[in-house]
């Protein structure tokens, strides 16, 4: 389909594409759904844990670790928006796994986490549950940068790509 032809014509003129979800935020802090690539960009080294590696599961810069006192093995609800008093999303808690060394770089302030994280705390309940996979059929296309989804997919959104 039409899809499908597009993901073949940008493929071949561009090489590289980082998504970039956002959206939401903890304390002043703004929570990035992205891939390793994107911490990669300012070099960065873990100062202590490791790298995200599944659903809900962030690295986070040298600033949110130090002003908001999160250590590594602490949860924490993201809340909507950049503001204080946005609404909560209480039913999905975050885990830092990582803490970046300080890089004098936007990394200091950000909170680093899978796209698919930023997607799962925005989902509506099913049956009580929350929905974080997407249905895999024969006709299932992967996405060039989220491969765990299809492409067309119009319920996972990136907000915007670095390419």
């Amino acid at each position: 389909g039409l899809a499908w032809f597009l993901v073949e014509i940008m493929s071949r003129l561009i090489k590289k594409a980082i998504p970039l979800a956002l959206g939401d935020s903890y304390g002043a802090y703004r929570i990035v759904g992205t891939t390793q690539q994107y911490a990669e960009l300012y070099h960065a080294e873990l100062a202590e844990g490791t790298w995200w590696k599944k659903e809900m599961e962030t690295t986070i810069g040298a600033n949110v670790a130090a002003m908001v006192k999160l250590k590594v093995g602490d949860t924490f609800a993201s809340t909507h928006g950049l503001t204080q008093g946005g609404q909560s999303h209480e039913e999905q808690n975050f885990v830092v796994k990582g803490i970046l060394k300080r890089t004098n770089t936007v990394l200091d302030n950000l909170i680093l986490t899978g796209v698919e994280s930023i997607w799962l705390v925005h989902e509506s309940h099913d049956e009580g549950e929350m929905k974080s996979k997407v249905k895999i059929d024969s006709a299932f296309i992967p996405s060039p940068l989220i491969p765990a989804h299809a492409i067309g997919d119009s319920t996972k959104e990136v907000t915007s790509l670095l390419t």
